[in-house]
């Protein structure tokens, strides 16, 4: 009897640990002078019980393709962005700007989606539509409701279920998941430490603003005018500037 209760107490163990949900997604950027995608791989490692997400998109632009592009959402050198947060409301972030690496930290957004009666079906599973703002832009995504899970790719959460595709309204970013699994495998923070993140607020300036050699050198010379750059990343509005 003992060894009965010893075993049902291990088999209730392993039932009810946490598990990671580990999704495999495309995810597209389309480029302005060819009108095509650049297709990254990305991958979201979440555990929504443990409140832990890393987020994972390798980019750059192949060498045959770099002559014919002019891609000025990202850089054309090859790098890994990571975005992660555990057990917190903040995100903290490796990223490439103007070819400079960067670490940043932002607030962990509380996305309010509209959920939508439309449907579809794809890879025999019933997807359902779902629709938000953030920072600028539209989002539509179809989903699995069946399978719950708090975080989407990127910076979505608070998502009504698992995240098959996401579209941009303008079509110029989109997602495309390729596969998912379950894992007891726990998330690893690809942060040694938290200390030297950049407040994201110095993220517009960054992204869309000049270069501080540029600003300097443009200082010496009083006819030359200093303009942003046109904001066309995925985050155009901030709400810290409102």
């Amino acid at each position: 009897m003992k060894n009965l209760i010893t075993i049902s107490m291990m088999l209730f163990c392993s039932l009810v640990k946490s598990q990671t949900l580990i999704v495999e997604y495309n995810a597209f950027v389309k480029d302005n002078f060819t009108n095509k995608y650049h297709v990254f791989p990305a991958i979201l490692e979440s555990n929504s019980q443990q409140k832990v997400k890393l987020y994972k998109v390798n980019f750059g632009i192949k060498e045959d393709l770099k002559e014919k592009s002019t891609f000025v959402v990202t850089s054309k050198k090859k790098f890994q962005y990571k975005l992660f947060s555990q057990k917190s409301n903040k995100l903290f972030i490796e990223d490439l700007i103007q070819d400079k690496p960067y670490l940043l930290e932002d607030n962990l957004p509380e996305f309010k989606w509209q959920l939508l009666n439309e449907k579809k079906v794809v890879k025999n599973v019933i997807l359902y539509k779902a629709t938000t703002n953030f920072r600028g832009r539209d989002y539509i995504i179809w989903y699995d409701k069946n399978i719950k899970t708090y975080y989407g790719p990127w910076k979505f959460n608070n998502v009504p279920g698992l995240v098959y595709e996401v579209f941009e309204k303008t079509g110029f970013f989109k997602w495309e998941m390729v596969s998912y699994v379950n894992s007891t495998t726990d998330i690893a923070d690809p942060f040694l430490t938290k200390e030297k993140f950049l407040d994201y607020k110095n993220y517009p300036k960054l992204r869309y603003g000049l270069s501080p050699e540029l600003v300097e050198a443009l200082k010496k010379n009083p006819n030359n005018n200093i303009f942003e750059q046109e904001k066309n990343g995925l985050e155009i509005k901030f709400e810290w500037e409102e």
